[in-house]
């Protein structure tokens, strides 16, 4: 997860440096999305780690960008 995140960092910067625009910074998302489907199997939880509550988490209805929240879900 540790290395999906530092690439998200790397692209967020070329995006806000204008070396990238939404096609490539949608299709770094597709392929952390693609990391994390593989990943979310292997990922233990230690249940003396866990923390029992509640969270809600959500986008704006119709809004496309949902990359940040997803991110957060995982975690």
């Amino acid at each position: 997860m540790d290395g999906l995140a530092a690439g998200m960092d790397v692209v967020g910067t070329y995006f806000a440096n204008g070396e990238y625009f939404v096609p490539e910074v949608l299709m770094c998302a597709d392929a952390l999305y693609a990391g994390l489907d593989i990943l979310r199997p292997h990922i233990t939880l230690d249940p003396e780690q866990m923390v029992k509550g509640s969270v809600v988490i959500g986008t704006v209805e119709g809004d496309v960008h949902d990359i940040g929240k997803n991110l957060v879900k995982m975690m």
